[in-house]
């Protein structure tokens, strides 16, 4: 979609000038189809499109509009429904090779995070070849092992790739489905590679 705004020409001696602004919604240009910003989601988690929230993208929304349509979390977590639980992450200060990310990105959304009340295996999931592997830990926590898959629009799941001692994690247990801004948009906001 182009918006395209006209302004009159403006006589300056004989020259004569048409000023057009062509402005092209960040959501259609650097996170695909604007009603489908995840189109790799999983069958049978197919979880953003549907949900109330759906409005809220990472980079673009602020605190102030997921406040708006969701109300303060409490304390942290929103409840979702009977399955899953939201936490919603905010861009503080950022930085990358020593340069300041812009201050226009503090307080809007950096990402959104859905965690299963529920155990749900993901041992058993095969990831599409868009999604790449990668593994991390986690401090202070029953399980520190942790696999990401994530694709090029920001659609991560993480997987815990331990059990835990008590047996409340399993290894391969669905630890969350992260919704964050797409590489593109990230490069594009950040000069950052992700």
């Amino acid at each position: 979609m182009i918006r395209v705004t006209w302004v009159r020409p403006i006589r300056l001696g004989v020259a004569a000038f048409v000023v057009i602004i062509a402005t092209i919604p960040v959501a259609t240009s650097l996170l695909g189809e604007p009603n489908k910003p995840y189109p790799n989601e999983l069958p049978g988690f197919k979880l953003f499109a549907g949900a109330r929230w759906n409005v809220l993208r990472p980079f673009i929304s602020t605190q102030g509009e997921a406040f708006a349509l969701l109300g303060p979390p409490k304390p942290v977590l929103y409840d979702v429904d009977d399955d899953w639980q939201m936490i919603i992450m905010y861009i503080g200060e950022g930085s990358c090779t020593d340069k300041p990310w812009p201050s226009v990105l503090k307080g809007r959304i950096s990402d959104i995070q859905l965690m299963p009340r529920h155990r749900i295996s993901f041992s058993t999931v095969r990831f599409p070849g868009v999604f790449t592997r990668s593994e991390g830990g986690i401090t202070h926590h029953a399980v520190d092992s942790v696999l990401s898959y994530t694709d090029a629009y920001g659609l991560k799941y993480e997987v815990w790739g331990d059990s835990s001692e008590d047996g409340s994690i399993h290894k391969g247990d669905l630890k969350a489905i992260v919704y964050g801004p797409s590489r593109k948009l990230y490069l594009s906001m950040t000069g950052c590679e992700p």
